[in-house]
């Protein structure tokens, strides 16, 4: 599991953030509002305890998270590199997809 990484549009950040509109970004970013990363956070628990425990953990409580991106692929982002910059796309969106990702953490099967 890739908890804290590179973005391809810029930088990734988890944090426990209560409110979507958090003032948590680096002040050298244009927009430092970052969405809620709680429901990853959550969902990364159970992959965590299981590494850590060497086996999958119990299910206590159903539990369904969906992730999404949060612009279309083929929208340009901001690009600076050494201080000069423009609108591009980065490396590897041919890869990107542009779906509603649904994980379902069940109690019982069915």
């Amino acid at each position: 599991m890739d908890v804290s990484r590179q973005g391809l549009y810029g930088p990734s950040y988890v944090a426990p953030i209560s409110s979507s509109k958090a003032d948590t970004g680096p002040k050298e970013l244009p927009n430092k509002h970052m969405p809620s990363h709680v429901a990853y956070l959550d969902a990364s628990r159970y992959y965590i305890d299981w590494f850590k425990m060497g086996k999958p953990p119990t299910i206590s409580q159903d539990k369904l998270f969906y992730f999404y991106r949060t612009h279309p692929k083929t929208q340009d982002a901001e690009v600076s590199v050494g201080g000069v910059g423009g609108m591009a796309k980065p490396r590897g969106v041919a890869n990107l997809k542009d779906n509603v990702f649904v994980s379902a953490f069940l109690t019982q099967a069915g």
